[in-house]
């Protein structure tokens, strides 16, 4: 194909509702689903591109997103063609740089630059992870979810299913100090179903300070808890250094880390044990590939947050992949393709682009448009 073909023509940008089945409870906020923003680059006579992001909740963020997208991207990428998509990244970085190098623009960049690799990968007759490189033919799951709104019976029916699929671990929702007590009762109570079958791993979602994180890093070291994720400010990763160097258990942070450069800090300062980047939050996966160079340069696990669809096409190529997380988010038929999650690791779908293509069906159905 010449690549004359790629060059994007158009671009439609749609917000999907996505409910939950319980109510979402996190140290943040209570939500009742997400929303993705979802992107489709059309090209002159080569394939479309489908790129989406994912946002927490049902609020008006991803009207904001959508926005920029149409705004500040759209202008810049029309008339471009798809294989620049690495020149196209740094332009859009630039073009938002005053007004937002976090967040919404990061958010909008990813959108697009996923959407743009579909093409590239698509031409190329490469699924994304065989376009880069693969180093593991599957990824590590665990279950993720246990809310801070589910009961203890209703945590450990969730781990029972999970220890039944035979992931690897499972993540509860921890809140802050003043709960200390009653989230290590939830602690014990999941482990006393998984036993040693999984790990355990707590997030407390940014809601402690460093003294109380310091303690409660030690009562989870007692009761053999795989990892600490997130108990800080995201900002602070003086504090998060501190942390590092005194906790008896990893801690793991960087879903609220929005380029190699906020990775690049935390590395620095040794403020983390485990990297775990969000391709929609680090402006999709021009950028993500540049953390997983990180990641293989200084030797740390790699745990991709959320969207285990999309990211282990991305965990598998890097040296140091770990565990990804599981969320039963979408309905079956939600994406062309199933994926199977079994024996505790999912395969990365082999069809050329990136792997998780939303259907036609669901585009409809779930539209807010």
């Amino acid at each position: 194909m010449n690549t004359r073909d790629t060059v994007v023509e158009s671009i439609d940008v749609s917000i999907l509702q996505i409910p939950s089945r319980i109510q979402i409870a996190t140290a943040i906020g209570k939500y009742d689903g997400i929303r993705l923003v979802v992107v489709r680059a059309h090209t002159k006579s080569g394939p479309v591109g489908m790129g989406w992001t994912n946002i927490l909740g049902t609020g008006n963020a991803a009207e904001a997103v959508r926005a920029f997208i149409e705004g500040m991207y759209v202008p810049v990428v029309v008339g471009r063609d798809a294989h620049d998509v690495r020149a196209l990244w740094n332009d859009l970085y630039r073009r938002s740089a005053s007004i937002g190098r976090k967040g919404v623009a990061m958010y909008a960049l990813a959108a697009i630059d996923i959407a743009l690799w579909d093409v590239v990968t698509q031409t190329a007759g490469r699924a994304l992870h065989r376009y880069f490189g693969a180093v593991h033919d599957s990824a590590v799951v665990y279950g993720a979810g246990y809310w801070m709104s589910e009961s203890i019976d209703e945590l450990q029916h969730d781990a029972q299913a999970h220890v039944d699929m035979g992931l690897a671990g499972v993540k509860l929702k921890i809140g802050g100090p003043i709960r200390m007590q009653e989230d290590l009762a939830r602690v014990d109570a999941v482990r006393d179903v998984v036993g040693e079958s999984a790990q355990v791993l707590v997030d407390a979602n940014q809601a402690y300070d460093p003294l109380s994180a310091e303690r409660m890093a030690r009562e989870l070291a007692d009761r053999g808890v795989a990892w600490f994720e997130e108990p800080l400010v995201a900002d602070s990763v003086s504090d998060y250094a501190r942390l590092a160097a005194r906790s008896p258990i990893p801690i793991a942070c960087g879903e609220n880390e929005y380029s190699r450069f906020g990775f690049r800090d935390l590395i620095e300062q040794r403020a983390v044990h485990i990297l775990q980047p969000d391709v929609h939050r680090v402006g999709g996966i021009t950028e993500f590939m540049r953390i997983v160079a990180l990641s293989d340069t200084f030797n740390l696990p790699l745990s991709p947050h959320t969207s285990m669809e999309l990211q282990s096409q991305l965990v598998v190529t890097a040296n140091n992949a770990s565990m990804m997380e599981y969320y039963d988010w979408f309905e079956p038929g939600f994406f062309t393709e199933e994926f199977d999650v079994s024996g505790g690791r999912i395969v990365p779908s082999q069809r050329p682009g990136v792997g998780a293509r939303i259907a036609d069906e669901a585009l409809h159905e779930f539209s807010v448009s």
